[in-house]
Order: C-alpha cells, then structure tokens, then sequence
C-alpha cells in the first residue's frame, strides 16, 4: 500500500490493502492498532492457534515474509 508515517486509514482500508494489494505494511498497521505492535500482534495469533489445536501452526511475524519455511 506504500504507508507513509501520519497516513489515516480506516480497518476496512487496511483490511483490503492486505488482501488485495498483499501490502506488508497494511498488516504491520494493523497489527500496531489491535495489540500495540508486531511482536504482540504474533503472540496473539499464536495464542489463538494453541486454542484451535493447530500444534504445527507458528506465527514468526505478522506477514509470513522472511520466515523460514513460508510458502
């Protein structure tokens, strides 16, 4: 989506900037808004995995980029 610092958005804008466009910043800004920022952003989905009994699913970052074994 190229995020500029101060850029205003709604969650319905980021949402589809995520989906559609696959921005990495839309999911960095929303991760930033729900729980404060990337790394408790993750842990929450982690969590939420664990309550799913998904034992072979972990969350590195908010976006899967960079992560090893990402398809």
């Amino acid at each position: 989506m190229f995020l500029k610092a101060g850029d205003r958005l709604t969650v319905r804008d980021l949402s589809r900037g995520l989906i559609v466009d696959s921005g990495n910043d839309a999911c960095v800004a929303l991760a930033d808004y729900v729980a404060g920022g990337q790394p408790q952003f993750v842990k929450m989905m982690n969590h939420y995995v664990e309550t799913l009994n998904l034992r072979d699913t972990h969350f590195e970052t908010v976006h899967g980029s960079g992560c090893a074994g990402a398809a």
